[in-house]
């Protein structure tokens, strides 16, 4: 186990073992393994974390805008924040609409 990740309650770890065991009596191989992908505290790597976070700042940004009618540029923002909008963009969860989401949680 490693320390900052809590530890598993044993039933779920009962569970997932027997669905395992399951699997197995209908012919399928199971193997326990943690994808790379999964890793630290969070279980999203640093690219799915820094979807996240680009899509959440392109999205407060489009919220802004909506909110007070004018639109946010590059020379509006820290270039590091600019930047985050811009990559959210090319990311294939980039939806431009979530700011309606967004606004609405508000």
């Amino acid at each position: 186990m490693q320390p900052d990740i809590p530890a598993i309650h044993p039933e779920y770890v009962a569970a997932v073992e027997g669905t395992g065991r399951l699997l197995e009596s209908f012919g399928h191989i199971v193997e326990g393994t943690s994808p790379p992908a999964l890793e630290g505290a969070t279980g999203l790597g640093p690219r799915y974390l820094g979807v996240i976070r680009a899509s959440a700042t392109a999205a407060a940004l489009d919220a802004w805008c909506t909110r007070t009618g004018r639109t946010i540029g590059p020379d509006d923002v820290e270039p590091c924040i600019w930047a985050l909008k811009e990559g959210a963009q090319h990311c294939s969860l980039w939806m431009p609409d979530a700011r309606v989401a967004l606004t609405a949680q508000q």
